[in-house]
């Protein structure tokens, strides 16, 4: 059975629109989905339409006990990675404020998540640590998060969101426009 759902997906729980075109999933179902950064582990969190812009991802399959060990192994490799950024951070005398790193599921890409703008040398840090990590490196900005919310028309109105109330992004929406309102 086919199906269109809302996938929480990576570090930052980001929330994407992605087909299922063989299966059906409940809701908090593990679920392994490609996308641009290759594959990555998510959760299930309601059926949706699919989008109008196209920006839809894939569900492969249901994540199987090796997935969710893989995923673990990553993740301290993420740990590592950030540490060894932050170390180079402080080496360059650069103040960016690191909040993650995060590896996608097979491995091969890697993705350096910072509050509002990554670093102004970008370029030069993401070769560095590319062949630190021999893997293909990403810097992503959190702010912009801060503002649109965990994913497709999320945090742009106190009504929207994607529901959850474990969502750490809408709760940062949600916090933000409490602040901005007193």
């Amino acid at each position: 059975m086919a199906g269109w759902y809302f996938v929480r997906i990576g570090a930052l729980g980001n929330v994407s629109r992605c087909y299922a075109p063989d299966h059906s999933y409940p809701r908090s179902a593990r679920v392994v989905v490609r996308g641009a950064r290759g594959l990555q582990i998510g959760q299930v969190l309601a059926p949706c339409q699919p989008s109008a812009d196209g920006t839809d991802m894939r569900i492969v399959r249901p994540a199987t006990v090796e997935d969710e060990l893989l995923a673990s192994r990553l993740e301290r490799r993420g740990r590592e990675a950030m540490a060894a950024c932050q170390q180079e951070l402080e080496r360059r005398g650069l103040s960016a404020c690191l909040l993650d790193a995060e590896y996608s599921l097979d491995g091969r890409q890697l993705c350096f998540y910072f509050l509002g703008d990554p670093p102004g040398d970008g370029d030069d840090l993401i070769s560095e640590l590319a062949a630190l990590h021999s893997a293909q490196v990403e810097l992503a900005e959190f702010g912009k998060l801060l503002t649109e919310g965990c994913g497709p028309d999320c945090g742009s109105e106190a009504a929207s969101g994607c529901g959850s109330s474990a969502c750490a992004a809408c709760s940062l929406v949600g916090a933000c426009e409490k602040k901005v309102d007193r």
